[in-house]
């Protein structure tokens, strides 16, 4: 059972750098002077509610309590037992299909993206440790 939570909460942390990537991309998306900052607002929102229900189902796979987590966000606990679980789309069912190959996926992101950091450490560091 224990080695299944692992390898659950390991999916669960690349489903977490996905809604990351998402929302990253949604902000990228604002920065422009032409952006519509009506339809900019609405894809951030959309995209840091998924992360933060992605934040959610990690912690409670890895054992916190809604008391621990509430606290941790800054929510209520009422506002984050109500936080809904990710939407299924093509991606996701790639996620549980084959976690390695989504997590390379992830992982081709970053090293595309972060910039200026030393040595960022890969998504699928998280498959590795399982």
């Amino acid at each position: 059972m224990a080695d299944q939570r692992e390898t659950d909460a390991a999916v669960a942390r690349v489903a977490l750098s996905y809604e990351a990537c998402l929302l990253a991309e949604a902000a990228a998306a604002a920065v422009p002077a032409a952006a519509d900052e009506l339809t900019a607002a609405r894809s951030v929102l959309e995209a840091t509610n998924r992360y933060v229900a992605a934040v959610v189902a990690l912690a409670r796979l890895r054992g916190d309590s809604w008391p621990q987590i509430a606290a941790a966000v800054g929510l209520s606990e009422a506002s984050v037992r109500s936080v809904g679980s990710p939407d299924r789309d093509w991606w996701r069912a790639h996620l549980l299909e084959d976690p390695v190959e989504a997590a390379a996926d992830l992982d081709d992101w970053v090293s595309r993206h972060v910039d200026g950091q030393s040595d960022p450490a890969p998504v699928s560091t998280v498959l590795a440790r399982r």
